[in-house]
C-alpha cells in the first residue's frame, strides 16, 4: 500500500506543479509557452499531444515520489523531498533543457531565438530558472510532507508493528 500512496502522493505534487505552470504559461509570467514534458516530446519526437504530454509529466511525477519513498524509507520528510526535487531539476537544467533546445539552465538555446508564439520559444534565463526552481520545490515539499506523514510507516507484511520500530532503531 505504501507504493500506491507514495504515487498518489507524487500525483497530487505533479497536479499542483501542472496548475501553476498552467496559470504561468496563460497569464504570461512564465517564459515557456508550454510544460518541459510537451516540450521534450515535441523536440525529441515531433509528437505535439497536451494528452501525451501530461501523461509523461504525471509519469514522473509518480516516479519521483516512488524513488523519494525507495531511497529514503520511513526516514523521508520534506527536506528530503526538497532535496530529491533540487536532483531533478538540475537533470532539467542540465539534460533537458539542452534536448529542448532551451540550453543550460535556460541560456544560449536555439529556442530563444523562436517567436514568442512558437511552442518551444523560451523567454529569459533567469526567469526559467526561477520559475522551474520554485515549482521543483513546491514537488519535493509537498512529496516529502505527504509521503512522510501518509504513509503507514509501520505496515509491513503480517508484521508486529512494535517490532518494526524496533528493527528500525537497530
Amino acid at each position: 500500500m505504501k507504493w500506491v500512496k507514495a504515487i498518489v502522493a507524487g500525483l497530487v505534487a505533479g497536479l499542483v506543479m501542472f496548475i501553476v505552470l498552467a496559470v504561468g504559461t496563460k497569464t504570461g509570467m512564465a517564459p515557456i509557452n508550454v510544460p518541459p514534458s510537451a516540450a521534450f516530446l515535441a523536440a525529441t519526437t515531433g509528437i505535439q499531444s497536451p494528452p501525451l504530454a501530461g501523461l509523461l509529466h504525471f509519469a514522473y511525477a509518480a516516479l519521483g515520489s516512488v524513488l523519494l519513498v525507495a531511497l529514503f524509507g520511513r526516514r523521508t520528510n520534506i527536506l528530503k523531498g526538497i532535496g530529491l526535487a533540487l536532483v531533478l531539476w538540475l537533470i532539467l537544467m542540465v539534460i533537458y533543457s539542452p534536448i529542448i533546445g532551451w540550453g543550460f539552465f535556460g541560456a544560449g538555446g536555439l529556442n530563444h531565438q523562436l517567436p514568442p508564439t512558437s511552442p518551444l520559444y523560451i523567454g529569459p534565463a533567469g526567469m526559467y530558472v526561477l520559475i522551474t526552481l520554485v515549482l521543483h520545490a513546491i514537488y519535493g515539499l509537498i512529496v516529502g510532507w505527504m509521503d512522510q506523514v501518509w504513509i503507514d510507516w509501520t505496515e509491513r507484511s503480517g508484521a508486529d508493528p512494535d517490532q518494526s520500530e524496533n528493527l528500525a532503531s537497530h
